[in-house]
């Protein structure tokens, strides 16, 4: 499997920052160490809907 070209990454990586939830779920953990349900309760979301867009971030490598 070839390794794909480093502007496709980018443009993938930034494009799964346009949602609202996942962009303000950065912004939150930038500032601080959050669990699951703080991030739930800051973002007035389900906390399934949280976890959701937090593995997405995760599973592209965005979060440390």
């Amino acid at each position: 499997m070839a390794k794909e070209p480093l502007e496709d990454k980018l443009l993938e990586d930034a494009h799964i920052f346009t949602h609202p939830v996942r962009y303000r779920i950065a912004e939150l953990l930038a500032e601080q160490p959050m669990h699951i349900n703080a991030l739930s309760r800051a973002l007035f979301e389900e906390r399934r809907l949280a976890a959701y867009h937090l593995a997405t971030l995760e599973e592209r490598g965005l979060l440390n």
